[in-house]
């Protein structure tokens, strides 16, 4: 992964007595080969490469907002409290900030620039549409040397305190724990529901830390989910399955996982797999029921939930497991099971409960990329398709040979850049006044 994000600020000359937030300095804002920060100053008729604007203000911004920067994940409907604490053009103090957008998926950030209109008002026009990804460390590391700067600069301040309780929740342990469910609840730190986010831990000890943390949004939203959840723990619901071959599909998880991005990883995963298990065209139902040793009848005689999250569960030996399914749809069946059996391999060894949410987290998306390259292959799409990607009758031709919802094709040619990428319904900036970027959608799904 290019790893080039870089914030600068060069310090205008000011006066002794300045607050703080009255001191200007020339910002510019690097990701990739773009410059996020190249603007056209109606004031000086000219293009610049750097924007002036106060750096303390913006350094508050990130510390106060470091917990949901770092693990919130984007919801379906983003709330105006969501933009707040994501998007950089709310730091506020008067100044008209960039409208740069951060979403994590707890191992990589996506940062987004939105060039601005200049219809508020404002005497700068942003001008770069950019989106690219860095991972979470580089993240944490740029945003550290930025807030540095800003300390050594003003001294005792809002931000060396809130940034000194940073550290300090950081190194503990229970507290770093508590502070990223409460972001993943959607609350700023130390707003979030005590008892509620305590109860959440306290399911660590049963379910794993690593699980606790992809169920809590659903742990504290559904009563149902806990209850599953519970059920599962006691053997009193799922379908008994064991998975053939784990052992390999896991070294070759704790070797990639930090090479690779989640979905890269998941794909890797469903090659070996299909290697592994012999698999060379279509994965047809039997040789899924084959590798999960059970049959057809009891796999899509699973009960119907309307939940939408399906779950696994430890059941002694290494290989087995059972599973709570959350579709009707033989397809559906299919690739959630695919998605679990994903979970199985790249779980933790003390995650006792395997999830299978709706959310956009790093585990999740290696489970979509796994399941969709195991159920139809990328080359074999190509293979078929030939030049013709954008058939929607060949779309729907392969989804019934491959036994799979069309949307898994197309999400499939999407996400290999054989088709533009359609729409989230996640879109960030749908209340801005802007034509919808295209760019900015480029989000493994």
């Amino acid at each position: 992964m290019n790893e080039n994000f870089s914030i600068s600020a060069h310090w205008i000359p000011r006066q002794e007595q300045s607050r703080p937030e009255d001191v200007v300095a020339d910002i510019r804002i690097d990701l990739l080969e773009k410059n996020l920060t190249e603007n056209y100053d109606l004031r000086d008729n000219a293009q610049k490469s750097s924007v002036a604007l106060a750096p303390y203000p913006m350094a508050l911004w990130f510390v106060s907002n470091w917990w949901r920067l770092r693990w919130e994940p984007t919801p379906q409907r983003p709330s105006t409290d969501w933009r707040m604490s994501h998007l950089l053009s709310a730091a506020g103090y008067g100044y008209s900030w960039p409208t740069i957008g951060f979403q994590t998926d707890g191992e990589t950030i996506r940062i987004t620039s939105l060039p601005t209109t200049g219809t508020d008002g404002s005497s700068v026009i942003c001008l770069t549409p950019f989106s690219a990804l860095i991972s979470a460390k580089k993240f944490e590391q740029e945003i550290a040397s930025f807030v540095d700067i800003c300390n050594e600069a003003f001294g005792e301040t809002d931000v060396l305190a809130l940034w000194n309780i940073l550290q300090d929740e950081q190194n503990d342990r229970e507290l770093a724990m508590f502070r990223q469910i409460e972001a993943r609840l959607g609350y700023d730190a130390g707003e979030g529901p005590e008892e509620a986010v305590m109860s959440i831990m306290n399911r660590a000890r049963s379910v794993g830390a690593h699980s606790v943390q992809e169920l809590s949004y659903l742990l504290h939203n559904d009563a149902l989910a806990g209850e599953e959840i519970l059920a599962l723990e006691k053997h009193e619901a799922g379908i008994p399955i064991r998975i053939s071959s784990l052992a390999p599909l896991r070294e070759l998880a704790r070797q990639e996982r930090d090479r690779l991005l989640p979905w890269d990883l998941g794909y890797a995963l469903a090659r070996e797999a299909r290697r592994i298990w012999g698999i060379r065209d279509v994965f047809s139902t039997e040789d899924l029921c084959g590798i999960l040793e059970t049959s057809p009848d009891r796999l899509f005689a699973a009960p119907h939930r309307n939940n939408s999250f399906g779950l696994g569960a430890r059941r002694g030996g290494d290989n087995a497991f059972s599973v709570l399914l959350n579709k009707r749809q033989p397809t559906a069946i299919r690739f959630m099971v695919s998605r679990l059996i994903c979970d199985a391999v790249i779980a933790p060894e003390d995650d006792t409960i395997l999830p299978a949410t709706a959310d956009k987290t790093a585990r999740q998306k290696t489970q979509r990329a796994f399941a969709a390259e195991l159920l139809c292959p990328i080359e074999q799409i190509r293979e078929r398709m030939g030049d013709d990607y954008r058939d929607e009758d060949l779309w729907g031709e392969m989804a019934e040979d491959f036994n799979v919802n069309p949307l898994v094709i197309k999400t499939q040619l999407a996400n290999h850049h054989l088709i533009p990428q359609f729409e989230n319904t996640d879109l960030w900036f749908d209340s801005l006044p802007l034509v919808t970027p295209a760019y900015a959608t480029q989000e493994f799904m």
